[in-house]
């Protein structure tokens, strides 16, 4: 059975449909087997039968390869031209609107609702001067977006990822803080003393949302690592 085979070289390669697909087969299934199988056969586009078919070692070089490409971490891309139209991602975090945040927060990591999602954070271009640029103003519409690189896609997930690490490293070392400074310990009502752990209810609270944050990021995205089979 001949087929030609598109081998990825790099997330670029790749598209969004191609990843919501893969990891709507990962909720199906944890086989490492299986799952190879698949991401073969959507990230090569090929039909399954085909798949079926390649030997052994070639079917473990092809996975090793997508494997490979999918640990990719890009930094985040804010422009990219899809389909003739220039899409960038929110310009300033500080001025999102409530119904974006509220939005954002309720698709992220429903693989069911991707394109959605990006569609909140990617939108078209409407004036750009050299790296500077406004996009469309939100209303909820659902761009095309499908078949955007997921390169872009990915990078949005591990510019949202560091930056919750970050804040989650910084609100647990300022909760250090306040177990050993009285000064600032003095400063806060008797409900957010510290407890017996060294740790205030408030860090306790942006811990779990931080952590929490993090969890959807990580559903979203960092379940694209496979495993070989053996």
């Amino acid at each position: 059975m001949e087929q030609k085979v598109t081998i990825p070289t790099s997330l670029a390669d790749l598209t969004l449909d191609q990843y919501m697909r893969f990891m709507l087969c990962k909720e199906e299934s944890e086989d490492d087997l299986y799952l190879a199988q698949k991401a073969v056969e959507i990230f090569c586009d090929v039909a399954p039968e085909f798949v079926r078919h390649i030997q052994r070692n070639q079917f473990n070089e092809l996975a090793q390869q997508i494997k490979e490409v999918l640990e990719e971490m890009p930094d985040l891309i804010t422009t990219f031209e899809l389909d003739g139209v220039r899409y960038g991602f929110i310009p300033d975090m500080d001025k999102m609107s409530i119904g974006e945040f509220t939005d954002l927060s309720d698709l992220m990591a429903d693989i069911d609702q991707l394109e959605q999602y990006m569609s909140i954070l990617y939108r078209p271009i409407t004036d750009e001067k050299g790296t500077q640029y406004l996009i469309e103003p939100y209303d909820a519409r659902l761009f095309p977006l499908k078949n955007m690189p997921l390169n872009i896609a990915i990078s949005c997930n591990v510019f949202f990822w560091k930056l919750a690490s970050d804040l989650l490293n910084d609100t647990q070392n300022y909760g250090k803080q306040l177990a050993t400074d009285k000064t600032i310990q003095a400063k806060f009502p008797q409900s957010f003393k510290v407890d017996g752990n060294g740790t205030t209810q408030l860090t306790n609270s942006l811990d779990m949302t931080l952590q929490n944050l993090m969890k959807s990021l990580t559903k979203m995205y960092m379940p694209l690592y496979i495993n070989l089979p053996t």
